[in-house]
């Protein structure tokens, strides 16, 4: 075999070799300066408000720069934002066991139709089970809509209205 010729003291030479070298390779790039940074290759064009157009739905800041906007995902809070990922979810796990018992309705089985008598040749009957199904994912949808269209602090209006 290859480490046949091989004994631990020319293996130890041989790996202390490799580490002087590694070790050497190290301080020579430690000492030697560091690479200058690139330069960015396209220049930076200022923006004023005219060179926007009036189509242009960026926010202008008052010295010149343009502002940030908040976006459709900052309009929710975390606590909306997981309650509609956990509500959507389960909604999506529901249709899908919702269209797989609409597809298996009405195929024929090898079961017996009854334990009691002992007859091939019926067929699976899922009505209920996707109707359910169908029924549970359209609730938990209205409840995606509820939780991102209900304001947060929604209780803290309404009792500033009352008073």
């Amino acid at each position: 075999a290859l480490c046949d010729p091989c004994n631990q003291d020319s293996l130890l030479g041989k790996l202390s070799d490799v580490a002087d070298k590694l070790i050497r390779q190290s301080r020579e790039a430690r000492q030697s300066p560091p690479p200058a940074p690139l330069s960015p290759t396209v220049p930076a064009i200022p923006l004023t408000p005219s060179d926007l157009g009036p189509a242009s739905s960026l926010a202008i800041a008052a010295d010149g720069r343009p502002a940030m906007t908040a976006g459709l995902g900052d309009r929710f809070s975390r606590r909306q934002k997981i309650w509609a990922g956990v509500l959507g979810g389960l909604a999506v796990v529901t249709l899908a066991t919702a269209i797989a018992l609409n597809v298996t309705d009405g195929q024929s089985t090898d079961r017996p139709c009854t334990m009691r008598m002992p007859s091939h040749g019926c067929a699976i009957d899922n009505v209920a089970g996707y109707a359910a199904a169908y029924a549970l994912t359209g609730a938990l949808a209205i409840g995606v809509g509820i939780t991102l269209a209900w304001p947060e602090n929604a209780k803290k209006f309404a009792y500033a209205e009352v008073r």
